[in-house]
């Protein structure tokens, strides 16, 4: 069982095709993707064009289809070929033969027809797609489709080495179509659109790995041949199928080597022997694992000409700025195309970014990491770069950074090489929350502005500028009071979190360092100036007057805070600076106005981070759950969650109260060891019972409908 801040998105970096089950597409996907893929000049087309038949490249640009359709049909070769679809822009390619081909559908009208297909570096998206919390990647997301029809419908092809959004959002059915060397990944929330209208039928898998089981309920019929498949013999691999599910295929030469027989899962097995006709019957062949893709390298005709398309400005990926969003726009915002020949004003800058790592406890640990970015002058690379091995959802935010200042700059300077550092090199790094920091961070290098050495900062960021919420906020505030930082800059929408600290650790937290909410990239510069606008200052001086008097006897804090003094001083902080978090909760904290339980997000945090062990253990063998625990471990849990169980969200409860009644059959076992088969066949039995409660609760409470929406799930 996952834990819920836990619960992050990624897409991890293995050899072959990536199938994104990220909510975000291009836009989203970092260095996962390769890299041929860059953004490019454009050309559109309106109307109806069939292509002629011959060889055609792309030369580095993208050709953008509006409200009419695109036919390239028997015999046409493409090479490092992008198209866009706008409105309703229509693309059938039939019998083509495709090397380094993109596809981005920008509005979810559009539509793609593949047919008898050879493609080799392929990669379908939908544009900008940005529901639910990026931040999660296997969170469950609620998402509503203008139609239900089909928007890419693919059929007797063959594809190496590709790309894809989810097969729910990208509304996909392939038919007898082959796949090698690839990756799959499934949303929860969007499996069972998917699964309702079978994404995959009759599809052969070769070499691929299947990163979420659920991701099975889509597929029928298919035959996976040297495959592997994470997390399938979990209890929880049905986790978000609204309803039972059973999936016919062939597992051949798998890892694992059979696939669980799942009688009591919503997700079923029903191995066979052979499914025949299944995969493509296009012919192909492939040498070295690799498919021979014949014609590709004679000379080529220009794609976007040979289309008609005419020359328009460079479109570049962006997200909506509003996260509750449930659509795209039909383009992306254009830059002018000019020389750049600017320079950078300052070739090395620093901020104060916030880092946290998971401990054994399942509690999290807080750190101020400095950041600094360093431009040497020559070879050119595209933007900043982060000078250690990072993951894929950490490369992807600077990715929106990236064009968030091509927009803001019309364009960032090249002739230089770029590299973004943390103070600390070798320690695993991930997550969008560095995104604001690294903006931060090129905003000084190109504009000269310098930043104040006390302030800190921490949060996701769109390509409009934006601010999204990210996770561990409680943490990263100790870390930035640990680290000497006086001012942090946190996300508007992760404001809650304060709510929550302040009824768990009380008001000292908040005292230390003056939190700040951002929603957009103005605010955060703002707030990071050395040179600050006289008002903010003045506020800022204020509230570090205020919290010295509070913070001088710790014995005193509250008495003082819930005096008649302080609510007309944290008024006056207010009036200055209406974005200072800390004085807003500080303020209803004083007058008595904060509510006395915690929110459901901090509600299912703190009970599982309370009890983490026994939350892991729960989704072990009863045989071997009390491996790495001892009773004096198991009390203090249960004890733990005793106490936390008046704070939190009554809906929480038959969850927090299931694990504690798993956590007393430990317990008992640990302090009384079992000396009988039959007191060990009780112990099993009653064990798997109370763990099987305890995640049916945990599943009841995040499929309902109120509370995902609650969650912004």
């Amino acid at each position: 069982m996952r834990s819920f801040l836990g619960n992050c998105a990624g897409v991890a970096r293995v050899s072959g095709v990536v199938f994104l089950g990220l909510a975000g597409g291009l836009a989203e996907a970092g260095e996962v993707l390769p890299v041929w893929l860059k953004d490019r000049m454009g050309h559109s087309l309106s109307g109806d064009v069939v292509l002629p038949v011959g060889a055609y490249t792309g030369e580095g640009e993208r050709l953008v289809v509006g409200r009419g359709e695109l036919v390239v049909n028997e015999g046409t070769v493409l090479d490092d070929v992008w198209v866009f679809l706008a409105n309703d822009g229509k693309l059938t390619l039939r019998g083509v033969r495709a090397r380094k081909l993109v596809i981005q559908v920008g509005s979810f009208t559009g539509k793609v027809v593949l047919e008898r297909c050879l493609i080799q570096d392929f990669s379908i998206t939908v544009q900008g797609s940005t529901w639910g919390n990026s931040d999660r990647r296997s969170t469950p997301l609620s998402v509503s489709f203008p139609t239900e029809d089909l928007a890419v419908e693919m059929s007797d092809c063959v594809l190496e080495r590709s790309a894809m959004d989810e097969p729910g959002l990208l509304r996909l059915r392939a038919t007898n179509c082959t796949f090698y060397d690839s990756e799959f990944a499934s949303n929860r929330g969007m499996i069972s659109t998917a699964a309702r209208r079978k994404a995959f039928l009759e599809c052969k898998f070769v070499n691929s790995v299947i990163w979420e089981p659920q991701f099975f309920a889509a597929t029928d019929r298919c035959h996976f041949v040297k495959s592997e498949c994470l997390g399938v013999a979990s209890s929880r691999r049905d986790a978000g199928m609204p309803e039972a599910v059973e999936v016919s295929l062939v597992w051949e030469e798998g890892t694992p080597a059979e696939l669980p027989a799942g009688a009591e899962s919503r997700l079923a097995f029903a191995p066979t022997e052979s499914v025949p006709g299944c995969g493509a019957s296009l012919g192909h062949e492939r040498i070295d694992g690799a498919l021979v893709m014949g014609g590709m390298d004679g000379a080529k005709s220009s794609f976007a000409e040979a289309a008609g398309g005419t020359a328009s400005q460079p479109m570049v990926a962006s997200r909506s700025s509003s996260s509750s969003s449930t659509g795209t726009s039909a383009s992306a915002p254009a830059v002018s195309p000019s020389p750049n020949t600017k320079t950078l004003k300052r070739q090395q800058t620093h901020i104060n970014g916030l880092l946290v790592t998971p401990l054994p406890n399942g509690e999290m640990s807080g750190q101020m990491s400095k950041m600094n970015l360093t431009a040497i002058p020559g070879p050119t690379t595209d933007g900043p770069v982060f000078n250690q091995d990072v993951g894929s959802m950490m490369t992807g935010a600077l990715a929106e950074v990236k064009k968030f200042h091509e927009l803001r700059h019309q364009g960032v300077p090249n002739g230089y090489r770029m590299e973004i550092a943390f103070e600390e090199k070798y320690s695993d790094k991930d997550g969008p929350s560095a995104a604001v920091a690294c903006a931060l961070l090129l905003e000084s290098a190109i504009t000269g502005q310098e930043w104040a050495a006390d302030f800190a900062v921490t949060g996701d960021m769109n390509a409009d500028g934006a601010v999204k919420p990210i996770g561990g906020v409680p943490a990263k505030l100790r870390g930035a009071s640990l680290g000497g930082c006086q001012i942090v800059g946190i996300p508007w929408d992760n404001a809650k979190s304060l709510q929550d600290m302040l009824l768990l650790e009380g008001p000292a937290p908040l005292l230390k360092v003056a939190v700040f909410g951002l929603k957009q990239f103005e605010e955060a510069a703002a707030l990071a100036r050395a040179d600050r606008d006289p008002k903010l200052a003045e506020a800022l001086s204020e509230f570090e007057t205020f919290s010295e008097v509070l913070l001088r006897d710790p014995r005193s804090t509250v008495p003082i805070l819930r005096s008649p003094h302080s609510p007309p001083r944290l008024k006056s902080i207010l009036e200055k600076a209406p974005h200072c978090l800390s004085a807003l909760y500080l303020l209803a904290y004083a007058e008595g106005r904060l509510p006395k339980t915690l929110t459901l997000a901090g509600s299912l945090d703190a009970a599982q981070n309370r009890a983490q062990g026994l939350v892991n253990a729960i989704d072990d063998d009863a045989s071997s759950s009390g491996n790495n625990l001892n009773g004096d471990q198991v009390g203090a849990m249960i004890g733990r969650l005793r106490k936390l169980r008046p704070l939190l969200d009554s809906r929480v409860w038959i969850y927090s109260d299931a694990v504690v009644d798993y956590g007393e059959v430990i317990r008992e076992v640990l302090l009384n060891p079992i000396r009988s088969g039959a007191r060990y066949e009780t112990f099993i039995n009653t064990a798997n019972q109370k763990a099987s409660a305890a995640r049916s609760a945990y599943d009841r409470l995040l499929s309902n409908p109120a509370i995902r929406e609650e969650l912004g799930l």
